[in-house]
């Protein structure tokens, strides 16, 4: 006895314009991951993946009253990334407990970054933590063509010894094109220990590869068009393009700083624009 085929199932026009929105949020979402990857190798995860894929998708569901099939992630309101964890295991506030201060510059283009004084109440490390090793970046993603830059800073030594382990820095990251994208900075922090079972002159501390010490997070998450910056969008979606990652490893110097209010800095850069 033959067995009748079942009809095709027809997707509703919404079902159509939905799976365009997921498609693009999964696009975007391993342009950001192929990032993460890069700034913490040892991180690949199919369900940070998947958590990275709803919350790109929350921002584009939510503060946008364009119809579905239309939707960008920037047109909802960016912040949602802030506070993912590249480690699913540690965060980045149990090893080191340092809030970066960024002020984004759209007319330079360029973004400021600030750190805090760290001192040996503020880090938490095994026994035999040399020193840590941190790191920023920040990547430009292109969410119409698909494609991202990013630029790295110098990283920082904060060796374990004394009680100020590191005095406040600051940097100007040159991003010169910003205007578009969405901006995602990234920190990174990575413990260096003392190997006990190696003698010699020449030893130097390695890299720990528990989970435990080491670890990034997405401190901040900005839209800059037309020279200002931006929470929420309603630009047309251009033509797609294949997806692109340019990573130039040109990393950007450190100064020394003293501490600065940076949100008055922000607040009294966009009153003189």
């Amino acid at each position: 006895m033959k067995t009748k085929r079942k009809p095709e199932y027809a997707l509703s026009e919404n079902s159509k314009k939905s799976t365009q929105d997921f498609k693009s949020a999964n696009r975007v979402a391993s342009l950001i991951y192929k990032v993460f990857k890069s700034c913490m190798p040892r991180v690949s995860s199919r369900a940070q993946y998947q958590k990275l894929c709803k919350r790109i998708l929350k921002m584009m569901h939510e503060g946008s009253d364009l119809p579905l099939g239309q939707r960008k992630c920037y047109h909802g309101d960016v912040t949602h990334l802030v506070g993912f964890q590249l480690n699913p295991y540690t965060s980045l506030q149990r090893i080191i407990c340092c809030q970066p201060k960024m002020v984004v510059l759209p007319k330079e283009p360029a973004l400021e970054i600030f750190l805090p004084e760290i001192s040996m109440v503020d880090v938490r490390g095994p026994a035999g933590t040399a020193y840590l090793n941190w790191q920023m970046s920040c990547c430009e993603v292109d969410a119409d063509n698909y494609s991202v830059n990013t630029h790295w800073s110098a990283p920082l030594k904060i060796p374990m010894e004394g009680k100020v382990l590191m005095s406040a820095k600051k940097m100007k990251m040159p991003l010169p094109e910003m205007d578009g994208k969405i901006l995602l900075v990234i920190a990174t922090v990575n413990t260096y220990r003392w190997d006990n079972f190696r003698y010699g002159e020449n030893i130097k501390p390695l890299r720990s590869n528990d989970r435990r010490y080491y670890a990034g997070e997405v401190v901040g998450a900005y839209y800059v068009k037309d020279g200002k910056l931006v929470l929420y969008e309603t630009k047309q979606p251009t033509a797609n393009a294949s997806a692109q990652v340019m990573d130039s490893r040109q990393e950007i110097a450190w100064e020394e700083n003293a501490p600065v209010d940076t949100g008055k800095e922000q607040q009294r850069y966009n009153m003189n624009q």
